[in-house]
Formats: C-alpha cells, sequence, structure tokens
C-alpha cells in the first residue's frame, strides 16, 4: 500500500483536489482537475510503452514542459496572480510599489474572453494581426465566498489598469458620507485602525513637529503647501491622532477638509450643490432586481452607470428626462450588482466618491498578503508576506 502511494503520489493528491473542489461545490475546478489527471494517466502510460531512448526523452521532456505552461497559467488565471500597488490611495494598508498576492478563487475568477487574457497564449498576439471585437459581460465562475463590508480587492478600472480599493458598500445599502465620516444603513462604519485623515494642526514650533513625530515613530505625509507661520496639514491614522493630539507643542488639531484628488464629486447635481466628497447622501447602491424611479434627484446619482455598465442605450434629453432605448423612462430595473469602494488614504483616494458604483463584474479578487514592500527604497520585513485585512 505503502509503495502504491508512494509510485503514485501525484494522481492520489489529484484525487484529494478533487475531493475538496467539490466539498467546496467548486465543480469547475474539480472537473480541470480531473482532466488534468487524465492527461496525466495518459502520459504516463505512453512513457510505459516506449521503447526508443530518443523519443522517450523527447516525451518526458516535453510532458515536464507542458505541464508546467498549463498548471501555471491555470493557476495565474483562475487561483491567485500577483500586483503591483501603483499609488498611495491604500496607505497605511499598502503601500506604493507593495507586490500583493490576489486570491481570485474567492469571489470566483473572470472566464477569459480571447487568447489575450491566457498567459503563454497571448504571445501569439504579438504576431497575429490585433482585430478589436467588442467585448462580451465577464463570466464568473462560482468561488468560495461572496464579497463582504471591508475587504480589499483588486477590480478592473479600464481595459490593462487595476485598481486596489475597499468595499465600503454593497448593492442594496445606503452610503451617507458626514464630515468625512461614513455612515452605512444609518450606522456610523467605523474607521478601520490604518485610514488616514488629514488634520490641520496649529502648533507653537514646526521644529518641535518633526521631534515629536520621530520620538512618537510617527512618518505621517506632511502637506508643505499649507504650511503657515503656526500651522500645517498632516495626514494620519486614528492611532496616529491620538499619540499626537495631547502634545504640549499642539495648540489645536482639527480636521480638515480639502483633499489632494482632483476631481468633483460624480454624485454633484444642481439640487445637491452643496454635496462634496466628504459631505453627501444618503444614496443607495444599486444590485440585480431594483428598481429606481428616474428624475432629477436620481439621475445625477446613476447616469454614469446606465450609461457605461447597464445594457442599454440611455441618455438625458433637453429637458432632462431619461431616455433609455430611445424610450422615456420613469423608472428602471437594475441587472446587475454594484459596489460602493474607497480608499484608505481618504484625502488622495480616487474612487467611487469620483468614478461612481463599481460594477461587481470588474472585481478580480481579494487582497490575501503582502509579498513584498520596499517603501521610500526602504525593505520592510515586518510586512513580509503580512495578511492584509
Amino acid at each position: 500500500m505503502l509503495y502504491f502511494m508512494k509510485k503514485q503520489k501525484y494522481l492520489i493528491l489529484l484525487i484529494v483536489l478533487v475531493v475538496l473542489s467539490l466539498l467546496f461545490k467548486l465543480f469547475w475546478l474539480a472537473l480541470y482537475i480531473f482532466i488534468l489527471g487524465l492527461l496525466y494517466i495518459i502520459w504516463k502510460l505512453v512513457i510505459a510503452k516506449t521503447t526508443s531512448p530518443t523519443l522517450l526523452g523527447i516525451l518526458k521532456n516535453t510532458g515536464l514542459i507542458l505541464g508546467v505552461l498549463i498548471v501555471s497559467g491555470f493557476l495565474k488565471v483562475f487561483i491567485a496572480d500577483v500586483y503591483r500597488i501603483p499609488s498611495d490611495s491604500m496607505e497605511e494598508t499598502l503601500f506604493p510599489k507593495d507586490i500583493i498576492l490576489v486570491n481570485k478563487l474567492a469571489y470566483g475568477p473572470r472566464v477569459p474572453q480571447s487568447y489575450k487574457e491566457v498567459p503563454w497564449i497571448n504571445l501569439a498576439s504579438l504576431l497575429l494581426k490585433n482585430t478589436q471585437k467588442e467585448k462580451k459581460p465577464y463570466k464568473r465562475l462560482q468561488g468560495v465566498t461572496e464579497v463582504k463590508h471591508n475587504d480589499v480587492l483588486v477590480f478592473l478600472l479600464r481595459e490593462g489598469f487595476s485598481v486596489v480599493k475597499r468595499c465600503i458598500a454593497l448593492g442594496g445599502d445606503t452610503v451617507e458620507l458626514k464630515n468625512g465620516e461614513v455612515y452605512v444603513n444609518n450606522l456610523w462604519a467605523k474607521n478601520r485602525p490604518l485610514v488616514r485623515e488629514r488634520f490641520r494642526i496649529q502648533f507653537k514650533s514646526y521644529t518641535q513637529i518633526y521631534e515629536d513625530l520621530d520620538e512618537l515613530d510617527i512618518a505621517p505625509r506632511i502637506d508643505l503647501s499649507t504650511r503657515s507661520d503656526d500651522t500645517v496639514v498632516l495626514e494620519l491614522t486614528e492611532q496616529q491622532y491620538t499619540s499626537f493630539k495631547n502634545l504640549d507643542n499642539i495648540v489645536s488639531i482639527n480636521k480638515d477638509g480639502t483633499s489632494l484628488v482632483d476631481g468633483i464629486l460624480i454624485f454633484k447635481s444642481d439640487d445637491h450643490k452643496d454635496w462634496h466628497p466628504d459631505n453627501f447622501g444618503p444614496i443607495t447602491v444599486p444590485h440585480k432586481g431594483m428598481t429606481v424611479p428616474l428624475n432629477r434627484e436620481t439621475i445625477p446619482i446613476y447616469r454614469f452607470i446606465l450609461d457605461a455598465d447597464e445594457p442599454v442605450d440611455f441618455k438625458i434629453d433637453k429637458h432632462g428626462n431619461a431616455i433609455i432605448n430611445g424610450t422615456k423612462a420613469d423608472n428602471y430595473t437594475f441587472t446587475k450588482d454594484y459596489l460602493f469602494l474607497m480608499g484608505d488614504n481618504r484625502k488622495a483616494s480616487f474612487d467611487s466618491r469620483f468614478l461612481g458604483f463599481i460594477d461587481k463584474n470588474k472585481v478580480i479578487g481579494k487582497v490575501e498578503r503582502v509579498i513584498f514592500s520596499k517603501y521610500q527604497d526602504t525593505f520592510h520585513w515586518n510586512r513580509l508576506f503580512k495578511k492584509v485585512d
């Protein structure tokens, strides 16, 4: 028995993986592993019947190379992938240039629409003529779980450009911001420990501020453009703010409403001219099957996803009426689920406040771990394989 298990260890591993996939109701994964095991058995049988040493060597090497390409390509498309953080919008959770591990299996992987999205095979696009075809909505395979509040995830902003944000609200939730504080379904969504806010600080000595920061081991972003003789704006987490506010050098410390993002709140309208990225709402995140009236108050909230994501021809006539597929519409029933996403570095994050609701189908996967972190040219050992939450 032990001899058999030793000789057939890879086959036994495949059987175990098939059983685990079935237990998690990942039938597509079980089918793939079964086919892979079948090909492995056929390859072993062919090798066993081959007598020519030359042909045997070719079969073994070819099988090994193809096996590595198939398995690695499958893992990258359907199981997990690595991404590089392009900006500071998720500081202090994720830093620019961090290499992160993204779990595609969590929410279910998206099925590639063309060979250009398949590793190794996409190299053929360098030789073939590039023809642009209209893409259909992605089909998503069964995953292990669903997107939840506060998940950190990667989504496709546009072709070839992925973004990392935190999920603040799901379809059906109401979102409201009051002085930078987030409320979901009328309940205060307590800031995550590493969420950054901007604070305007009045001080006695500017030099002493740097000494205080060093002593407390705090490395905030200092907006030097805001500095005057006795004030400056710092970006601090809640913990850093708590440590900093009672220092003798501090005269006063208050939240600062200015933003580093060059953008206008996407939900702003003539009826809500006072809405601001830190003060707006409540608005409802749409979900599949949800019907909303279309009027001068709701059209500014939903017009962008009606135009870009929903499968309709949407226009607004000169009177401000919604025109869907050539006909005036007083209401609309959504066909997709949407999310409201924000960055942890709130004042420097270009997120759902400026992009609008994000089509859930654009989500690529859940961020699980930081694999490598070299922030400000310093390697951070304490962040090596750190879990992201």
